[in-house]
């Protein structure tokens, strides 16, 4: 079931297991507010743990912390564009996996 906690200065929480749900909001949020950052919360399977993506190692309250939304949207649209992508599902697991292996997944901090 999707939860959403709404937290200060207009920042909130989605929890889903659905990715679907997860591309709806990034939508959403990139039309409302283009320039708010995400980051995410994401088990890996491989792994078998828990990654965070986007929370910046030693900087868990920074400012700094999150990518931009419009940056995450471009980066999918060009994985279907130049074909490496079908879905828009596929493309962001996509660029979840490249940023995981590329460190950009964050120490492992409590989420809030």
């Amino acid at each position: 079931m999707d939860q959403r906690i709404q937290g200060a200065r207009g920042s909130s929480q989605l929890n889903t297991t659905k990715v679907a749900h997860v591309i709806k909001e990034l939508k959403h949020v990139g039309r409302e507010r283009g320039d708010a950052k995400v980051y995410f919360k994401v088990w890996d399977n491989r792994l078998g743990e828990w990654r965070k993506l986007y929370v910046f190692k030693g900087a868990f309250n920074s400012p700094n912390n999150g990518v931009p939304v419009k940056e995450l949207l471009d980066r999918m649209r060009e994985k279907m564009k130049s074909g490496q992508a079908k879905t828009e599902r596929e493309a962001l697991l996509q660029v979840w996996q490249e940023d995981i292996e590329g460190d950009v997944a964050g120490e492992d901090t409590p989420m809030m």
